[in-house]
């Protein structure tokens, strides 16, 4: 075993087991209490304590559980709102626009850059790689394994990417999109969903917790994302890489066996590179001051083009003697993920302690696109709202926020219903005032309430929604009621009784929350619909 590989296995797990599961001592949470979100916006209220109570009083929930979930969604929306304020700040666009001219100017054009995640929030692309919300997307799912990849037979490993799955037709819609698309496909450390993937398989343990299997199927989905991306005749590059939430630092994978670390960037950043970045030294606090991190990091980032890169790219070609001239852009990809994440990881560890690493995910967030994290508390399990799986994936996510529960690092007991977030975004708003979108939406909920909206078609919705809120001639008309029917129908899936997850929604085990949200993933309105009895 090599020194990388004894590091690995030697992190503390991290499994879904309570047995296992190493608790720490969460520093961030708020006290439960009436959030100032209210006040400014005190139309959400009415809309939050309205949904809530029918819920609850349909499902036989008391008033303790209402009461918990109910500041749970205070804080959800706090801090959601606090960071859409932070991602419209200058210092925030300045940032963006450098982060994207990092990684432009290595193909002399616009580079799409894509981060495919677990849903854990510890692995965030802004923990990863510095990079500020609204840069790129992340798509997330249980140990980072989309919903569209197939074994092309019986007994082959090798997989190709299904077109019809809601992850191709992403994957599609990106591709007509962008000229060239750099994606960092990641297995991180200690994953549970990965961990309790393989133990099913053989009812064993596995080794590393699942992490070796992990990267060698991803090796397969980049081969298969390579076949899929020939068709649409873009560049497309990836990354592999190994994320240690532990730490902030991790490795990038050999390209030929996708197993083994060839490149640990915490040897990087405490190596060569350990006096450039003293050079560049300031208070990195993604929690408390995004905007002023935003910046200050991919300002150093500019500046330390000229004296670190040259030092990792020298790293790489040692381990990569011949990538830099058979695919010099491939290689110099490499080299500045690399170098971003060794900064990254370097300033969040300067207090001596990696404050990123503790479970802390207080309800299940399906997001198209990515939340903008990390935040101060009520943090999330996030998955991909447009997954054929979501609702299996929102079970397992919500077994997972009762076990962080558990170890006293989310607000309330175990037992305690598990808020579950259903967005839907409205790309542009038109300068339409956001308590106008509100009221219309309440309007709408009214409407729809009165009908049997489960079975509704999309292209009835679309109209309903359009002809009831803004006048069917505005713009922003077809995109909100396209934004609002893709959320009626995705609750009408959550709520349908013949799936097994309808016993934990019906039996208020878990509350689903439907959102309207912006751009910067900031609450607009709630969209809450019960099912007809």
């Amino acid at each position: 075993m090599t020194q990388q590989e004894s590091e690995i296995s030697n992190q503390p797990g991290d499994s879904h087991s309570p047995d296992v599961w190493v608790p720490r001592t969460n520093e961030f949470q708020y006290p439960i209490e009436d959030y100032q979100v209210f006040r400014r916006r005190p139309d959400l209220l009415p809309q939050v304590d309205t949904h809530l109570r029918r819920f609850c009083e349909a499902t036989g929930r008391n008033d303790e559980e209402l009461s918990l979930v109910r500041n749970v969604l205070g804080g959800y929306l706090a801090t959601r709102f606090d960071r859409g304020e932070e991602l419209k700040s200058d210092d925030v666009n300045h940032a963006r626009k450098i982060a994207q001219q990092y990684f432009n100017e290595v193909v002399g054009d616009e580079v799409f850059v894509g981060f495919n995640l677990c849903m854990d929030r510890r692995t965030r692309k802004t923990l990863m790689l510095g990079v500020p919300g609204r840069s790129g997307g992340s798509l997330r799912f249980p140990g980072g394994v989309p919903d569209g990849f197939r074994r092309v037979g019986l007994g082959s490993d090798d997989l190709f990417l299904d077109p019809n799955s809601s992850y191709g037709k992403n994957m599609a819609t990106i591709l007509r999109s962008t000229g060239h698309m750099l994606q960092i496909v990641d297995s991180h450390i200690a994953c549970a969903a990965r961990t309790d993937l393989e133990r099913n398989k053989t009812g064993m343990e596995p080794e590393e917790a699942g992490v070796k299997a992990d990267r060698r199927f991803k090796g397969k989905m980049i081969a298969a994302t390579k076949a899929f991306a020939e068709q649409f005749g873009r560049q497309t590059y990836f990354v592999q890489t190994s994320f240690d939430p532990h730490t902030g630092f991790m490795y990038l994978l050999d390209e030929d066996n996708f197993v083994d670390p060839v490149i640990s960037t915490k040897e990087l950043a405490y190596g060569r590179l350990a006096e450039i970045f003293d050079q560049h030294k300031f208070e990195v606090d993604w929690l408390r001051d995004y905007e002023k991190s935003s910046l200050q990091f991919w300002q150093h980032m500019q500046q330390m083009r000229w004296s670190a890169l040259p030092v990792v790219r020298e790293e790489l070609q040692r381990v990569y003697p011949h990538l830099g001239k058979s695919d010099p852009v491939k290689f110099e990809l490499k080299c500045r993920v690399a170098m971003a994440n060794a900064y990254s990881g370097w300033l969040n560890n300067l207090g001596g302690k990696y404050l990123h690493d503790i479970h802390n995910e207080n309800l299940v967030v399906a997001s198209s696109g990515g939340e903008h994290g990390p935040f101060p508390d009520f943090e999330s399990f996030e998955i991909s709202r447009d997954s054929t799986t979501l609702r299996e994936e929102a079970l397992f996510a919500t077994r997972l926020v009762r076990y962080v529960r558990a170890q006293g690092n989310a607000h309330g007991k175990p037992s305690d219903p598990v808020p579950f977030i259903i967005q839907a975004r409205v790309a542009d708003r038109i300068g339409r005032d956001v308590q106008e979108i509100s009221d219309t939406t309440a309007e709408i909920v009214g409407h729809l309430q009165k009908r049997d909206w489960r079975s509704m078609s999309f292209q009835d919705l679309v109209l309903t929604i359009r002809d009831m809120s803004f006048g069917s001639d505005e713009p922003i008309s077809l995109d909100y009621g396209i934004a609002a029917a893709q959320l009626v129908r995705t609750l009408a899936d959550i709520y349908d009784p013949t799936h097994p997850f309808a016993e934990y929604v019906y039996s208020g085990s878990i509350i689903p929350v439907g959102e309207i949200v912006d751009d910067h993933r900031s609450p607009i309105a709630g969209l809450n619909l019960l099912p007809p009895r």
